[in-house]
């Protein structure tokens, strides 16, 4: 099961999450294979059983959105109406590069990062190997810091597995994410700022040396 998980993860990390059963198949995993993974937890079946969400997670809008294009889309392929393969792939290709929505505990997070007087970027967009971007809720291109804010949407076992290999990439592109948690931020703010602005001191000077 954990290489299916990190196989799938890989593929549907352009796709905030969503796969289809070709995206599936591509990989080696067959019908039979995604019910089943469908049962124990790891694929959410949202489209008459061609279009699945990792895990339980909830979906944001552009993932609601490409689940949409790519579940009408099939099925104006299907009908063979002329541009429906070329509606589709502008749909996808842009839906994979939009910034998501901040949330309210990012909103508060960039505003008291806004008075420590270093000049951070939300919603930066990190290109990883292979073409796959993420977009860091707070960065310091810089230096390559960032950070990641982990709410109850991250402590799923998929969400885990997923935020650890999105790091590993990251790192191997120069980068340092930190994961401060919503509550963090909501009960020791003050306290996590200043935890932050401590590791990017000691990050300013590495990059330095």
């Amino acid at each position: 099961m954990w290489t299916d998980a990190a196989n799938i993860i890989n593929l549907a990390e352009r796709r905030h999450g969503i796969v289809t059963i070709e995206d599936l198949s591509s990989i080696g995993i067959t019908r039979r294979t995604a019910n089943r993974l469908v049962h124990e937890g790891l694929l959410r079946c949202i489209y008459r059983g061609s279009i699945f969400a990792v895990g339980a997670a909830h979906l944001d809008l552009e993932a609601e959105v490409l689940a949409a294009s790519l579940a009408f889309g099939s099925t104006i392929v299907r009908m063979g109406r002329d541009g429906s393969a070329r509606f589709r792939n502008v749909v996808m290709s842009r839906i994979c590069d939009l910034p998501p929505a901040m949330s309210h505990d990012e909103i508060v997070l960039m505003d008291a990062l806004a008075t420590t007087g270093f000049p951070w970027v939300s919603q930066f967009p990190l290109r990883l190997a292979r073409g796959t971007v993420i977009h860091l809720d707070a960065a310091l291109p810089s230096i390559r810091f960032g950070l990641e804010l982990d709410g109850e949407l991250h402590d799923t076992m998929i969400a885990i597995h997923r935020d650890k290999h999105r790091d590993l990439l990251a790192a191997a592109e120069g980068w340092m994410v930190l994961r401060p948690t919503t509550d963090d931020i909501r009960n020791q703010l003050r306290a996590t700022v200043a935890t932050i602005i401590t590791a990017v001191e000691h990050r300013t000077l590495s990059t330095a040396a």
